[in-house]
């Protein structure tokens, strides 16, 4: 059956934590209500097509599950478990991108001359100042810092994985970066 599949595939080590819960909760709370009770050999593509169809999951949720049922399908084709993965003849469901609204320059100036009283205005210069990521910014320690030649090394992230803190390395190689400390925000 589909859930028994998804349990095993996603128990599998190699992944990092963040993505194992991504994953875990794809498969928890959308996938194995929602396909869990088909046998695996017959799962089709109208039956996964029709699951997205009726699903009330956001369009990036879709995308995630439909990514992690077809990431543990190919694995069991590679297995040889079935023959064919039913979601390479189901269309991948579409998302609306989120519109960003940054704040503008005043506003973020607003911000940080409110912040400045208070034990949080050093972090909240030097992620406006910076253009940090809320986790790289929880990620800082004093050794990030190299006042000498005014710069700012971002080699690490905290982040959150269902409500239990951790320092990870950022997701990608473009992510360890240094970047060159406004003198705003060096002060």
């Amino acid at each position: 059956f589909v859930r028994e599949f998804l349990t095993e595939w996603v128990s599998r080590p190699g992944r990092a934590p963040a993505t194992d819960a991504l994953y875990g909760n794809a498969i928890r709370v959308h996938l194995t209500p929602g396909l869990g009770q088909i046998r695996l050999d017959q799962l089709s593509p109208v039956q996964v097509d029709t699951f997205f169809q009726q699903s009330t999951a956001g369009g990036r949720t879709k995308q995630v599950c439909y990514n992690v049922l077809k990431l543990a399908i190919d694995h069991a084709v590679r297995m040889g478990i079935i023959s064919a993965n039913p979601l390479d003849r189901v269309e991948r469901p579409k998302a609306k991108r989120k519109e960003i609204h940054p704040f503008s320059a005043d506003e973020a100036k607003r911000i940080m001359k409110a912040a400045e009283d208070t034990h949080y205005h050093a972090a909240v210069v030097v992620g406006f100042l910076c253009g940090l990521r809320q986790g790289e910014l929880f990620g800082l320690k004093w050794r990030s810092v190299d006042f000498k030649k005014g710069l700012l090394h971002i080699t690490e992230q905290m982040v959150d994985i269902s409500g239990h803190l951790s320092m990870q390395l950022p997701k990608t190689d473009t992510g360890c970066r240094s970047i060159v400390l406004p003198q705003a925000a060096l002060a």
